[in-house]
Formats: structure tokens, C-alpha cells, sequence
């Protein structure tokens, strides 16, 4: 569908008479048209589905991939300069960086590609799971890989300029397709014996004899394959990282299996995460502390050191008042080794100690 330029320069008009201005002073009589024009260049990616991106970006190179057709040798693209605009509230999100990455299956996509995938997918009315979600639909048609990931982080103009004003917030987004599925998989078998089907990309777990499914949220909630489900056809469902429960990806799941019992897990969420989730789950059913799995051996003790090194990081740049990630790295790898050596001569003493103190007989 062409965005509606005429339609659009008028509504602008309306809304700056809302606002109590004079749309035909000087300084605002040109304003619809360049708002309208401005809509159409930073809206494009709403002209065109996701299967219209793939196409349009379907560049594929299968020569000279004999060495890794077997391999699980991954490919990633980091840092991707991106803009959108959120769907809420019509603010620009902004210091958006993707990186994507996939493991070829026979064929690996032009890596500038990539990149305008990205950048098309930002322009849209969009939420920062929904630009993640709809590069990895893009990338697995495209690359007909199932091992997709896909890691935003961004700031969002609706936080950091109004309501709330935390200038410093940043969101992260993470989507994962195939690989993770297949190691959570492999993780129930071994732990429990029980073999599963997978809902993801192009396997499906209908029809399978399996009693669990493990499936992908992304991948399911897309309407047309939700619908090839019985809203009964799962009983208890477990929603792992359950503090994204609330997004409007997983709730388009569960609202749809509403008579399933539903088990969330997650890691430690802030106080913010628990009270929304209230907003779904009944109760708490199990609380597991970090102090419960260090103290249980299951986690080791994190504990600071200050180490006597000169870093020079004076040409990292900043990014919304933090150090940019992609170039912090960079220039820390010169000190990697240094501080190696330091943490090894700060443990020698104490793996000395360590050994004398197992020695000693216990006391009775």
C-alpha cells in the first residue's frame, strides 16, 4: 500500500491548528508538505511486506562454500546504524545498533545486504522485539538458514524526552532462531529422556507423536501459523526468559492457548519485571537466589580486583553517555594479555593457599 502523501500533508495541517498555531504563518506554511515528504522516506519499509524485503534483497553467493557447508562457522554483521520510529507514541528511536548473525546453509547472503534489510525493516511503525523478529523472518527466507540471531540496542525518544525522562535508558532486544532451539532440545533429552518436536522455520510439530514441543515464540506467533493450532492442543506451557511475557509477541501466544497452564522462568528480574508480570501469572511458584546457587556451588562468587594497568581509550567514542561498544572492545584487545597475566598472579597465592588448607584435617 502507497503511503498517502495528499492525506497526510492535510492531517499535519489539522494538528497544528489542534495545537493552537497558525498552519499559514510563515515558518509553518510548508510544514505538511515537508512532514509529508519526510513521512514517505522514513516510512518506506511500510510500502513493502517482509516477503517483499526478501525478494528485493535476495542476493545469495554459493560458490566457494565447500569448506564451510558442513561447519557451523558463523557469520555476523555488528553495529548496523539503524533509525525507527515507535508505534506508540510516533517517537523516534535513535543510537539504534543491530548485529546480526547466521550460520550459512549452502548459501550466504551479500553482506551489505544485511545491512539494508536492517535499515528497511527500521522504517516502519515498529517496537524493537518486532524490528528483531522481522530481520530474522527476512534472513531465514533469504538464507534459508534456521540459525538466526539478531542483537538491538537502542534509545527510545519516548523514554529519554518525555513521561519518564531517563536520558541514560537503553533497550535490548535479542532473537534467536534454530541453534538455541535445537540445544534446548538436545537439553531436555539428556536431562530428562524425553525426545521433543520443533516449532520453528520450516519444522512444524503438528502431527508429531511427541508429547513436548519446543518452539520458537517468534516463529509462532505469526498469525497464519498460529492458526494451523488447536487452541487446545498444548496443555501447560513453560515460557523461558518469562520476563518478556508481557510483550505483545508472547501474550498473541498465550491469549490463543488460553485454557493452557502456564509456568514461567526467568533469571533474576528487577522489581520493575515483577510487578508486570503479576499482571498475568497468579503467583510465584519457585524463587531461586544467586546467594542460594553461589553458596550451593552451582555459581562461582564474582568479586572485584583492582588491577595496576594504564588504558588509553581516549579515541573511543560515545554513544548516549557511554563508551561505545563496538570500539571499547578494539581497545581493550592490546591490554587482553596484560590483564591476564595480572589475574594470574593475583590467584597463584591463593590457589597455594587453597591446596594447604585442603590438607588440614578436619576438626572433630
Amino acid at each position: 500500500m502507497a503511503i498517502d502523501r495528499k492525506a497526510i500533508k492535510k492531517h499535519i495541517r489539522g494538528i497544528l491548528i489542534a495545537l493552537g498555531d497558525d498552519p499559514d504563518r510563515e515558518g509553518l506554511k510548508d510544514t505538511p508538505e515537508r512532514v509529508a515528504k519526510m513521512y514517505e522516506e522514513v516510512f518506506e519499509g511500510m510500502n513493502y511486506s517482509n516477503k517483499e524485503i526478501a525478494e528485493m534483497f535476495n542476493k545469495t553467493f554459493e560458490q566457494g562454500l565447500d569448506t564451510i557447508t558442513d561447519s557451523k562457522d558463523m557469520v555476523l554483521v555488528k553495529d548496523i546504524d539503524i533509525f525507527s520510529y515507535c508505534e506508540h507514541h510516533l517517537a523516534l528511536m535513535y543510537d539504534v545498533k543491530v548485529s546480526v548473525a547466521y550460520i550459512p546453509n549452502g548459501k550466504v547472503i551479500g553482506l551489505s545486504k544485511i545491512a539494508r534489510i536492517a535499515d528497511m525493516v527500521g522504517k516502519r511503525l515498529q517496537l524493537q522485539e518486532k524490528i528483531g523478529s522481522d530481520i530474522a523472518e527476512i534472513m531465514e527466507t533469504v538464507t534459508e538458514s534456521e540459525d538466526i540471531a539478531v542483537y538491538i540496542e537502542g534509545c527510545h525518544s519516548c523514554m529519554t524526552a518525555r513521561g519518564i525522562k531517563k536520558n541514560n535508558s537503553k533497550t535490548v532486544t535479542t532473537t534467536f532462531r534454530g541453534e538455541l532451539l535445537d540445544q534446548a532440545s538436545d537439553k531436555l533429552y539428556q536431562t530428562t529422556g524425553l525426545t521433543t518436536s520443533l516449532e520453528k522455520a520450516e519444522s512444524t510439530s503438528i502431527g508429531s507423536c511427541e508429547r513436548v514441543t519446543v518452539a520458537s515464540v517468534q516463529t509462532l506467533s505469526q498469525e497464519a501459523r498460529l492458526k494451523k493450532f488447536k487452541k487446545d492442543d498444548f496443555g501447560v506451557i513453560v515460557v523461558d526468559e518469562a520476563h518478556h511475557a508481557m510483550s505483545k509477541t508472547y501474550q498473541r501466544v498465550l491469549k490463543y492457548f488460553d485454557s493452557a497452564k502456564v509456568l514461567g522462568v526467568t533469571a533474576t528480574p528487577d522489581r520493575a519485571d515483577q510487578k508486570n508480570l503479576g499482571q498475568f501469572f497468579d503467583s510465584k511458584a519457585y524463587e531461586y537466589t544467586l546467594h542460594q546457587a553461589v553458596k550451593e556451588d552451582y555459581l562461582c562468587p564474582v568479586k572485584a580486583q583492582m588491577i595496576p594497568l594504564e588504558l588509553d581509550i581516549r579515541n573511543v567514542g560515545l554513544s548516549n553517555g557511554y563508551y561505545a561498544v563496538g570500539e571499547i572492545g578494539s581497545s581493550l584487545e592490546p591490554y587482553l594479555n596484560q590483564i591476564a597475566l595480572e589475574m594470574l598472579n593475583y590467584r597463584e597465592p591463593r590457589r597455594k593457599s587453597d591446596k594447604k588448607k585442603k590438607k588440614r584435617p578436619r576438626d572433630r
